[in-house]
């Protein structure tokens, strides 16, 4: 992780917590739309403290994303669930462990084709993990994020991470980005095979200025309830940012740390991953 050069209203009670040495963890049951959030947050939270963590990222929510499987208080829930958020807090308070709380802003249930992505041809972005589709940063979604981290805010927790945002290489060609790359250039979208390498490198910038956007909004929205809570994305990894849009430069002026994908015990053995990889993340531009 590195750390921001934005600076925010930090607790006058403790120093910056998040500039300090931080140790994670995440674990998911199931990928099942409540499988993935605990009923039992002291046993979760002792086995967090037998893996040395000082943080959590806390899934309050099913995946893929849906407004139905919501496991905290929030104007935005379609359908009532319990609320396994305010105890978890609690407790964990109790073993001096901090709550970061997980939201999917990438990949969105089929409930909601609203919030997809598209492509050239007008189709819905079709995620690639068997079920759901992809998230339009720019359009009705971002509304519903700010209303979900606020909310999520008004409990005691000290963070949001987002999965994502991003965009898919072919996209995004929604109605809502047409207009807005129109509205900014003065141009339609272009389509493969960019033969305007002048529109293309103008169309790489508008996705990662949406997305850098989107982390800025999503952000006021936390601090405006919550000021000590801090909110960062999966940012870039060791890759080109044009394929998903993501660019670590832009994404950090609105966020306190940075955080890139990777290091997952299930996508490679963790003793393959180099110790080097997130200071080389943190420069890739």
């Amino acid at each position: 992780m590195s750390k921001s050069n934005r600076r925010f209203n930090d607790s006058p009670r403790e120093d910056p917590w998040y500039e300090h040495p931080l140790r994670i963890v995440e674990l998911i049951n199931d990928f099942g739309e409540a499988a993935c959030v605990s009923s039992d947050p002291a046993g979760e939270l002792d086995d967090r403290l037998a893996m040395h963590a000082n943080a959590e990222h806390m899934h309050t929510m099913g995946q893929p994303l849906s407004l139905d499987t919501m496991f905290f208080k929030t104007s935005a829930r379609i359908k009532d669930q319990p609320d396994r958020l305010a105890e978890h807090v609690k407790i964990a308070r109790e073993r001096g462990i901090r709550v970061i709380v997980y939201l999917n802003v990438h990949w969105g249930s089929d409930k909601h084709p609203e919030w997809s992505q598209r492509l050239a041809n007008g189709d819905l972005a079709i995620a690639g993990y068997g079920s759901g589709l992809y998230i339009c940063a720019n359009g009705g979604f971002r509304e519903t994020a700010k209303r979900l981290i606020g909310d999520l805010g008004r409990y005691d927790i000290d963070g949001v991470f987002l999965d994502g945002p991003m965009f898919i290489q072919d996209g995004c060609y929604c109605d809502v980005c047409r207009h807005f790359l129109k509205e900014r250039y003065g141009a339609e979208m272009p389509t493969p095979p960019f033969d305007d390498r002048s529109l293309y490198a103008k169309w790489l910038e508008f996705r990662a200025d949406s997305l850098a956007s989107f982390c800025d909004e999503m952000t006021t929205a936390l601090k405006c309830v919550n000021p000590y809570a801090i909110l960062y994305c999966n940012a870039n990894g060791l890759m080109p940012p044009g394929s998903t849009g993501r660019d670590n430069r832009k994404l950090l002026r609105h966020m306190e740390i940075l955080a890139a994908e990777g290091g997952f015990i299930f996508y490679v053995q963790p003793n393959k991953v180099p110790i080097w990889k997130p200071g080389a993340a943190a420069l890739v531009k």
